[in-house]
């Protein structure tokens, strides 16, 4: 299971949507459900998926290495950051 392969890390807070699992899974001390907290990170994740391919759910893009992946986010980065939106895509 996900959380227990980081459950010995220590963690501030979990902010997560409202999705039942996650009350069964992370204790409710660190736990904070909220979709005010949740809805910019999506938004950047969907950002993320729709400019970058390695991102999509497709079965021939993917990632061959955590260092392209890094990369890759801080070149969209360095982008978003230095240019308009009219000029990314």
């Amino acid at each position: 299971m996900l959380w227990d392969k980081v459950k010995d890390k220590t963690i501030g807070l979990v902010m997560t949507d409202y999705w039942k699992s996650y009350n069964e899974m992370i204790p409710n001390n660190i736990l904070i459900q909220s979709k005010k907290e949740t809805f910019t990170v999506e938004s950047y994740n969907g950002l993320i998926r729709h400019f970058l391919a390695i991102f999509r759910r497709k079965i021939k893009c993917y990632i061959k290495s955590i260092d392209m992946m890094v990369y890759t986010l801080e070149n969209k980065y360095y982008l978003c950051k230095n240019t308009t939106n009219d000029e990314i895509t």
